[in-house]
């Protein structure tokens, strides 16, 4: 079993920490540098093969102890090489006193209204080329989830950055990719994406195909 320390060491070393956890508790709060990808959705263990190298060292933590070993079958049935956080996990981690992130979250009205307000935020659109294609909201920026650590650069530093999808599980991936990369002001949309941006009556854009 890692101990708190055991694993604030190995992040300091280059691991991925994974928050197999819900994105809404890993919103709430989540041990600094983790990646959020929550072992409850479908598809779990592909996104993180799609974020994380082959070759890295991967943490796996979860609410308390037990299913945290769960997850790391499955990201170890994907190739990834695992250790686990067990010492009672984040639950442990929260009432020892030791630091916690946040990130905040909104739904797409919440998003619709800061926007409104003239509040300077990037979208950042994380879905794939076919569903940005297919209806984004006009002046989003596409990059999706798998590209955005080797895009970083295209993003700018000095105002907030939303990360958008179709329902709130990748842009809950790309937003904490974001803030372990050092973004700050890093916002979640989570509750629906773009469909529901849409059903709201709100703007969308789709590209032009000849």
């Amino acid at each position: 079993p890692m101990t708190p320390h055991g694993v604030e060491t190995a992040i300091a070393g280059g691991a991925i920490l994974v928050d197999a956890r819900t994105n809404e508790q890993f919103d709430e709060a989540h041990i600094p540098g983790a990646i959020s990808a929550s072992a409850y959705d479908t598809g779990f263990a592909t996104k993180v093969a799609q974020v994380v190298l082959p070759s890295a060292d991967v943490i796996v933590v979860a609410a308390s102890d037990g299913y945290e070993l769960e997850a790391a079958e499955l990201l170890a049935s994907v190739g990834l090489g695992v250790k686990v956080f067990r010492e009672g996990g984040m639950t442990a981690w929260r009432s020892e006193g030791q630091p916690v992130s946040r990130i905040e979250m909104v739904n797409p009205a919440g998003l619709a209204a800061r926007l409104a307000a003239g509040t300077e935020i990037m979208v950042l659109d994380v879905r794939d080329d076919d569903e940005f294609a297919a209806a984004h909201i006009p002046g989003s920026v596409h990059i999706p989830y798998a590209q955005l650590a080797d895009r970083l650069a295209e993003l700018p530093a000095d105002r907030p950055i939303a990360a958008i999808c179709s329902g709130g599980k990748r842009s809950g991936l790309a937003a904490s990719i974001l803030q372990r990369e050092g973004f700050d002001g890093v916002i979640h949309v989570a509750d629906g994406g773009v469909g529901a941006w849409q059903r709201a009556g709100h703007a969308v854009e789709a590209e032009q195909r000849d």
